[in-house]
């Protein structure tokens, strides 16, 4: 299958029915603001090193049913005998200030043997965990109860005055099963009340839907959890697993910045 890298792309906007799409262009490498950078095509002991000069240190360790591809890492799980994910927990995962933007890309296959829909979201990259007053930056895929037909890219991205109304951010496109995607999700520095939130998905070799959201102002991203891939950790007991990604992730970048804009520059250019 054709492999994409986020790393030499940036976006030309043009409006079409209401949608602001986007043509892929290459550009020169900007990595200045990145906090992590893993190549999931390139695992080493079962760990895949942060390719940012920011929390250098902090490695990606897969754990349980993954299986190196050409393209990256296949995550695969069930609720009976399977479960994998890749966790890397630094210390102070991402502890910005006020002002700051932050955000998240991730190279992914959308595999829809699970069904056209599942139970639940499936997680595919996340820094922090869903609760009350904790910060959060998650890139999933939706549940069938946001559509029973089709499968969409969610975001949810909150800071430490989260409440359990702030609900994941959903992109127009829908998925096609086999296809790669590049996903990003960025919150912007706050404007009044709002922090406004832009999720981009990217079918590789297509064309970039960009879905603009006025998310309320949740506060300054504080998180000190884990960075986790293809799934949540800790890992739950394995009849829990409904957050489990089964698919190739290929690549995974978060980045933060004073600006909106150089945020969008990191993750245009990794």
């Amino acid at each position: 299958m054709k492999k994409i890298s986020i790393a030499a792309l940036a976006a030309v906007a043009v409006l079409v029915g209401g949608l602001l799409v986007t043509q892929l262009t290459r550009v020169n490498a900007v990595t200045s603001e990145t906090q992590y950078s893993y190549d999931l095509s390139n695992v080493q002991n079962g760990a895949v090193v942060n390719q940012a000069t920011k929390n250098s240190g902090a490695k990606l360790y897969l754990q349980g049913n993954w299986s190196q591809h050409s393209s990256g890492v296949q995550f695969d799980g069930n609720k009976t005998n399977m479960q994998s994910v890749g966790q890397a927990k630094p210390g102070s995962t991402a502890t910005l200030t006020a002002s700051d933007a932050i955000g998240a890309g991730v190279e992914f296959q959308y595999d829809a043997s699970a069904g056209v829909c599942t139970s639940d979201s499936r997680n595919v990259t996340q820094i922090g965990r869903f609760a009350t007053g904790a910060s959060q930056l998650k890139i999933q895929l939706s549940s069938c109860s946001a559509n029973k037909k089709a499968t969409f890219v969610e975001c949810r991205v909150v800071g430490s005055g989260a409440v359990s109304t702030d609900k994941p951010v959903r992109s127009t496109l829908a998925l096609v099963d086999g296809m790669m995607y590049v996903a990003s999700c960025a919150r912007d520095v706050k404007t009044g009340s709002t922090r406004p939130v832009t999720l981009n998905v990217t079918p590789v070799g297509g064309q970039t839907v960009s879905n603009v959201f006025a998310y309320r102002d949740s506060g300054t991203f504080n998180a000190t959890g884990y960075l986790s891939v293809g799934n949540k950790y800790p890992l739950p007991t394995i009849s829990k697993n409904t957050d489990q990604f089964t698919g190739i992730i290929s690549r995974v970048v978060y980045c933060s910045a004073a600006s909106l804009s150089d945020v969008d520059a990191c993750l245009a250019s990794w």
